[in-house]
């Protein structure tokens, strides 16, 4: 599980943070490893900014001194910009020492960025693909890599036997195989990849639709 601040559009054009409370709520990534909660949590925060379900386009056009200055300073795009400093080549000690962000959550980002690399230089790599499951990459996103649809992703993963599971969560964010009547039933479309089920009670206003 992943906990994230929900910003307003104002404050994710990477506009620096100061001490005032902007966030207008909080988001739960959920996943079976940290990687896919990270994962979960940035489709939902970042919505429709993102590019290939991992960095908004505004980030990609950045030079790397303002890549650097947004690594720096707090804001709320700087987990997608610590991302896109691992594209492009940062190592993470110089990462540790910009940011100022705990080593073990840097390194999970990198490992998520490596593995879209490895993805884009793989096409068609059945092992690799099994392995992007396993971290929360969404068949769409494997799709644009491969030069494929959604649906043929799907296919090969139906070839691995790699299939949904269903969990729930409930208020404390604990995630459970649902029995009975629970608050918030996620749905996975594909290998943790999480949709809401419209039959759900009592969602918060914020719960966003993803996938």
């Amino acid at each position: 599980m992943a906990r994230f601040p929900q910003f307003g559009e104002d404050h994710l054009n990477g506009a620096t943070l100061g001490p005032q409370l902007v966030a207008s709520g909080a988001i739960l990534g959920a996943g079976a490893n940290a990687e896919s909660a990270i994962m979960e949590g940035l489709r939902i925060q970042l919505g429709p900014k993102l590019t290939a379900d991992v960095l908004p386009a505004t980030i990609t056009n950045w030079t790397d001194d303002e890549l650097t200055q947004h690594i720096i300073r707090p804001n709320g795009l700087r987990l997608a910009t610590i991302w896109s400093a691992f594209a492009r080549g940062y190592s993470l000690s110089e990462l540790v020492e910009l940011s100022h962000i705990n080593i073990g959550l840097l390194a999970i980002v990198q490992h998520l960025a490596q593995l879209h690399q490895a993805l884009s230089q793989h096409p068609g790599d059945m092992d690799l693909l099994k392995e992007a499951k396993r971290y929360g990459i969404t068949d769409a996103s494997i799709a644009q890599r491969w030069d494929m649809t959604a649906d043929q992703v799907a296919a090969l993963r139906d070839e691995l036997a790699v299939q949904p599971t269903f969990k729930a969560i409930d208020g404390g964010g604990r995630s459970s195989t649902p029995r009975g009547r629970t608050t918030l039933v996620l749905v996975p479309k594909t290998n943790h990849e999480w949709a809401l089920n419209p039959a759900s009670l009592s969602l918060p206003p914020r719960v966003r639709t993803c996938g």
